[in-house]
């Protein structure tokens, strides 16, 4: 089996030890990475200090990060963002088949000031250790909000010497990419609250939860870890419907893969939202589609700014007119999809990505679900690859597993693909006020094309 492991350079960072009397870190120079580097968060070495570990005092938070400026041609069929590691995938005008380029080389260090006070804080959450060793720091490629690294510790008790890899999630400097649905602005926080409510009270496969840190003095900006859970991942970059495990697969095990999607996509939905104490995600009592309608039309024009979106416009406004009502509140994934689900042998082994986690509608997963995988297959140019359900099947399996009528998917999966195009032109902002994008860019309108135009058609 395929570890899921980046496919970026590891970061060049020497191992940092830290133990109960004792801190001592070794650095070399890191590759190049989006951030401008900050002082070391602590000397080389330190002292004794008696029976307990003296913790230095945490280096500033960083700066919001500037790059060098790129340019990504105008005329640009498809264009997102692949990655924070200055990466956008773009797509042919004629075959639209996914190609990366690299559109800066910010230069400065990113992570030799973490591995020491990373280290101390796990220290502290480990039962009788003697030492926590922090190994080299990997940022795998993809994701839009919070930042991902993957880090190998070893942990050293009287007893034994445990090597295992950890996720460290950690939020992000700029504004959250997902419209704010509740008070809690903090995606991490978010992510952190509902994971932990599911692997109470769900029958779904998450990752084992090590910690959560609101004090952005530790490491930057408040950050949780859990246990690394190896595996395959449906790619973006490159598409997965064009290579890797999930093209290559048997359409049996497309099938497989699709339906097993659907059955934690219904354990999500199935946790009671009070015995779970999760009506913190929402301020409301009416928790319908009409209202997610709202929220999201908002943050578009809110992003647009003025710009002009006909696409992403007329669909909001179809959507306003089709969208079914429903009294039925569920706990939503917010990214229901294959790629936010490690798979180990074509089973689900992990449930990832909760930042867009809300109230409403099942179909609005169940919308989103559907609309991403024709939107994976129309921006690649290709037909829907063997195996894969219909529509009709797939939402047939949804009912018969979550116990939920749905009337009218259509108007769902336009909800879902004017809600993609809204978070691209989010994303598009960001690399703008990162220097990435001038500001008079249309790459904006380009990504959500191919799927948002025959949803109108029909």
């Amino acid at each position: 089996m395929t570890p899921a492991k980046p496919d970026d350079d590891p970061l060049l960072l020497q191992p940092a030890v830290v133990c109960p009397r004792r801190f001592r870190a070794q650095r070399t120079k890191l590759s190049p990475r989006m951030r401008q580097p900050r002082p070391s968060a602590m000397p080389a070495t330190a002292d004794r200090c008696g029976s307990r570990c003296r913790v230095p005092t945490p280096a500033a938070p960083r700066p919001t990060p500037t790059h060098p400026r790129s340019t990504v041609p105008q005329s640009t069929v498809g264009a997102i963002v692949g990655s924070w590691s200055g990466r956008v995938v773009r797509f042919d005008s004629r075959s639209r088949r996914g190609k990366s380029i690299v559109v800066t080389e910010p230069e400065g260090d990113e992570y030799s000031d973490m591995a020491t006070p990373l280290a101390a804080w796990l220290a502290e959450r480990f039962d009788g250790v003697s030492h926590v060793e922090v190994g080299a720091f990997d940022r795998p490629s993809g994701g839009y909000s919070a930042e991902t690294l993957i880090v190998p510790i070893t942990v050293t008790t009287p007893a034994s010497t445990e090597d295992r890899t950890i996720v460290l999630r950690r939020e992000m400097p700029e504004p959250p990419v997902y419209p704010v649905q509740v008070a809690v602005d903090n995606e991490i926080e978010i992510q952190w609250r509902v994971m932990s409510a599911l692997a109470t009270h769900a029958d779904v496969p998450i990752a084992p939860l090590l910690g959560y840190e609101t004090d952005a003095e530790v490491l930057g900006s408040p950050f949780f870890v859990m246990d690394f859970i190896g595996g395959d991942i449906p790619r973006e970059d490159p598409a997965y419907v064009l290579a890797g495990f999930y093209a290559d697969a048997d359409p049996a095990a497309r099938e497989l893969m699709a339906t097993r999607c659907i059955d934690v996509m219904a354990g999500v939905h199935a946790v009671d939202i009070e015995t779970a104490d999760l009506g913190w995600l929402s301020d409301s009592d009416i928790n319908d589609g009409h209202r997610q309608l709202k929220i999201w039309r908002d943050y578009a024009e809110r992003e647009l700014d003025g710009r002009p979106h006909d696409l992403m416009m007329a669909a909001f406004d179809r959507v306003a007119d089709e969208l079914p009502k429903t009294d039925t509140t569920v706990l939503t994934w917010g990214d229901a999809r294959l790629g936010n689900v490690i798979w180990q042998d074509f089973r689900p082994a992990c449930l990832t990505d909760f930042e867009a986690a809300a109230l409403a509608p099942p179909e609005m997963d169940l919308g989103w679900c559907l609309m991403f995988e024709q939107w994976s297959h129309a921006l690649a140019g290709i037909e829907m690859l063997p195996g894969i359900p219909s529509t009709e099947l797939q939402v047939e399996h949804y009912v018969k597993v979550s116990k939920h009528e749905v009337a009218d998917i259509g108007p769902w999966v336009l909800f879902a693909a004017a809600r993609y195009a809204a978070i691209v032109v989010r994303i598009m902002n960001r690399w703008v006020d990162r220097g990435l994008l001038d500001a008079d860019q249309t790459v904006y309108l380009d990504p959500i094309a191919p799927v948002l135009r025959p949803l109108l058609d029909t």
